[in-house]
């Protein structure tokens, strides 16, 4: 994985080729019929197909990318993430950041990712720590966010993402 990278390499490849934004599945989810899904561990995307219980355990029948089928059983691998279609045309926003306008985190992460933005560039740097897989400080791809941030000098600096509370509890609420 590159230093600064969002995504896995294989992921990002996907991510580019087929323009969906990945959602990380929480802890227990349950995955969701006729969804597409990609896992980190098998490095492939998958279509759930139908989901059933044997013996009190759930089970999901997948149908991966090169028309192969597979089991999979709940809970899926803590790594496996849920592909969204751009259905925002989020990709074609110029910019996120002082709109005043919240936007789900694995919006936010696929918006920094389609615009190729460095975040260890001098001008986005602030950014890093809300957004790098490996800091205590990332952001929840499940709630909405408001970014800020100051230009100074064509850098942004004094950057805050923000939690949107109202969206975030009704987001919740739906599941």
């Amino acid at each position: 994985m590159i230093k600064n990278q969002i995504y896995s390499v294989e992921l990002a490849d996907l991510v580019k080729k087929k323009q969906l934004i990945p959602r990380k599945i929480n802890y227990n989810e349950h995955l969701k019929i006729y969804k597409k899904y990609w896992l980190d561990e098998s490095k492939s995307y998958f279509k759930v197909e139908d989901s059933y219980i044997i013996r009190g355990n759930e089970y999901y029948s997948v149908k991966y990318a090169g028309e192969m089928f597979g089991q999979l059983s709940y809970p899926v691998d803590n790594s496996c993430y849920e592909l969204r279609a751009d259905r925002k045309n989020i990709k074609e926003i110029s910019s996120i950041i002082n709109t005043n306008k919240s936007y789900l985190g694995s919006e936010i992460k696929y918006w920094f990712f389609v615009h190729s933005i460095d975040l260890e560039s001098k001008e986005y740097k602030e950014f890093n720590s809300f957004l790098n897989p490996r800091s205590k400080s990332l952001i929840s791809d499940n709630k909405f966010y408001f970014l800020f941030g100051k230009i100074v000098n064509g850098n942004y600096v004094d950057c805050r993402i923000c939690i949107d509370e109202n969206k975030s509890k009704k987001k919740k609420r739906k599941r």
